[in-house]
């Protein structure tokens, strides 16, 4: 009798921790919800912000990175070389953002690059539009 009591208590325990889990995940997919909508207004707002950027610039770049992306920051030089404007975020303390753009982009990287709203990559694929001629075309809107 008290093993069957012992048992039952024991289903009673696993079943609260089930509950308590499937909330806790219902509670954290609304979150994570809520922040990658948060996010998304962030984004289209420093667009619609851009209109103080160069006159051959129609979108922004927009790069969330790491404090310590050394490649990032020679980008940045070279985007500025060439009179193109571009905004960075430091992702290094804020992991919620980094867990929304990992979503976003579909993979964990140590930048991620914006022009307008559109995710284009990581700091390569901004070098290689860069020196493709492909970036300016986007920047005033052609592609």
């Amino acid at each position: 009798m008290i093993k069957l009591c012992n048992n039952i208590l024991c289903i009673l325990f696993l079943l609260s921790v089930e509950e308590r889990v499937a909330n806790a995940s219902e509670r954290f997919g609304a979150e994570m919800k809520k922040e990658h909508t948060t996010a998304d207004v962030i984004l289209e707002k420093k667009d619609s912000h851009s209109h103080h950027a160069t006159s051959h610039q129609a979108k922004r770049v927009l790069i969330y990175k790491h404090s310590e992306c050394d490649e990032c920051e020679d980008v940045k030089r070279d985007l500025k070389h060439h009179n193109i404007e571009c905004q960075d975020i430091d992702l290094t303390w804020n992991r919620k953002q980094k867990m929304i753009l990992q979503r976003k982009a579909g993979k964990d990287d140590s930048s991620y690059v914006f022009i307008g709203n559109e995710y284009i990559g990581n700091h390569d694929a901004l070098k290689h539009l860069m020196h493709s001629g492909k970036l300016l075309r986007m920047l005033q809107g052609d592609e």
